[in-house]
């Protein structure tokens, strides 16, 4: 998983970083700093965003952008 693709599942829930952040569990700080690559996406962050329901959309975003 990528910032783009943190972005990605937030805009496409039509949400703004702070309820993202508090969907996934994690400060809103966090979410801005992933989103603009001043932080890496660690598994722990990776594993709340999979937990909070946007697996699907993960997936399909993956199948995407690498057969393309």
């Amino acid at each position: 998983m990528d910032k783009d693709t943190i972005k990605l599942i937030r805009k496409s829930y039509n949400l703004n970083q702070r309820n993202f952040a508090e969907r996934v569990n994690c400060s809103f700080s966090l979410i801005a700093l992933v989103e603009v690559g001043k932080r890496r996406i660690t598994e722990d962050l990776e594993n709340k965003v999979k937990e909070a329901d946007f697996i699907v959309l993960i997936n399909v975003f993956h199948v995407r952008k690498y057969n393309t």
